[in-house]
């Protein structure tokens, strides 16, 4: 995860409802912040390794990593805006990490 761009991590599963709610409104915003951003999917069910690693127990959550770092979390299925606003947040972290 030391990618130079950030990095959003969304942990679900298949199962999961939230997840599926959630899914769609990450990928838009990954695709409005292309370039900024990277969106990486992790499926908790198939990738216990990174689910450990992020000491994920709840679905859905989103973890932002920048400059191999977290720096923010979401868990549970929250609005658009609120993504937007941690996205945001997240990349002014990023800013600050390079200087």
């Amino acid at each position: 995860m030391n990618s130079k761009r950030a990095v959003l991590l969304e942990f679900y599963a298949d199962w999961c409802a939230p997840c599926l709610r959630v899914s769609p409104i990450v990928a838009d915003l990954a695709h409005e912040f292309e370039g900024k951003l990277r969106l990486i999917r992790v499926n908790v069910d198939t990738d216990s390794a990174l689910v450990e690693k992020y000491r994920v127990y709840s679905l859905p959550t989103v973890v932002f990593v920048v400059g191999g770092r977290e720096v923010d979390r979401m868990i549970g299925s929250k609005t658009k805006g609120k993504y937007r606003a941690a996205i945001i947040k997240s990349l002014g972290q990023r800013k600050s990490i390079k200087s």
